[in-house]
This record gives C-alpha cells, structure tokens and sequence, in this order.
C-alpha cells in the first residue's frame, strides 16, 4: 500500500470514530445565536487563541449571506 493510500485511510478511520452529538449541538447553538441576534465570545489560550482569531473572522466575514442576520462574534 502506497503512503497516500494509508493515510488516507487513516484519516477515514479516525473520522468514522468521531462523535457527532456534541459537533452538532455547537452547530445548533451558533445556529441560535445567530438568528436571536446573540453574541458569540470565542476565546484561545497561547497558541490556541490564533486559532480562535481564526475562527472569529471565519464567523463574522465568511458565513454573511443575503436575507440572513449575520453572526455577532467577538474575539477574547
């Protein structure tokens, strides 16, 4: 087996073994934050909070859609 090949199939493995539950309740919080209007803090700790500026900017500029609130999003 080639190393692409496994590793692809390494990453399918692993994906197959996440639960969904909690992936969808965040989904389904930000969800209502955003059509109520609420405001979303997302916050990171050393390295993780580059990642959290990344997900700020990810929510507030990429996901404005037309006929749709857009999200109130804020960076700690």
């Amino acid at each position: 087996m080639n190393h692409v090949r496994h590793y692809f199939s390494e990453i399918t493995e692993t994906l197959t073994r996440i639960d969904e539950g909690p992936i969808n309740q965040v989904i389904g919080l930000l969800h209502e934050a955003r059509v109520n209007g609420r405001q979303v803090f997302i916050m990171g700790n050393g390295g993780s909070a580059s990642t959290a500026s990344h997900f700020v900017c990810d929510l507030a500029k990429n996901t404005r859609q037309p006929d749709w609130p857009h999200y109130r999003v804020i960076g700690l």
